[in-house]
C-alpha cells in the first residue's frame, strides 16, 4: 500500500484550524485589553468626580473626561447621596465580528465610587 500524500491531507486540513485559532486568541486578548482600557477610564473619571463632587457641573465635566479618553464610548453617570455609579459599555472590533458583520465583543464595566472621610473608595460592581 502506497502511504505517500497522507501528511498532505492533514497539513492542508489542520491549517485553517490553527489560524483560526490564533485569530481567536487575537481577539480575546484585544477584548481583554480594551476591558482594562475602559475599567481605568472608569477609575479616572470617578477619580474626578470625587475630587470635584461639590461643584454643580461635576457630571458634565466627568462625560466631558470620559469621552475625551475614549470617543466611541457609552457611559451612564449617576450620582446619588455623594456617590457615583458609573456604567460603561464599548464594543471592540475583532477580526471574526468583521468576518460575520456583527457590532463587535461587548466590554463593559460598571464601578461605583465614595469619599470615606477624606479617602476616596473606588469598587468594581459585578
Amino acid at each position: 500500500m502506497n502511504n505517500k500524500g497522507q501528511s498532505l491531507v492533514i497539513f492542508v486540513v489542520m491549517i485553517p484550524i490553527f489560524l483560526l485559532l490564533i485569530l481567536l486568541v487575537y481577539d480575546i486578548g484585544n477584548l481583554i485589553f480594551e476591558k482594562q482600557e475602559l475599567d481605568s477610564v472608569n477609575q479616572i473619571v470617578i477619580d474626578y468626580g470625587l475630587d470635584n463632587y461639590d461643584d454643580l457641573n461635576v457630571v458634565d465635566e466627568m462625560y466631558k473626561l470620559a469621552r475625551y479618553n475614549n470617543g466611541d464610548i457609552n457611559i451612564k453617570i449617576k450620582y446619588i447621596d455623594q456617590e457615583f455609579y458609573i456604567d460603561s459599555r464599548y464594543y471592540v472590533k475583532g477580526i471574526f465580528t468583521r468576518i460575520i458583520k456583527v457590532d463587535g465583543y461587548l466590554a463593559r464595566s460598571t464601578y461605583k465610587g465614595y469619599l470615606d472621610g477624606d479617602k476616596h473608595i473606588i469598587k468594581r460592581i459585578k
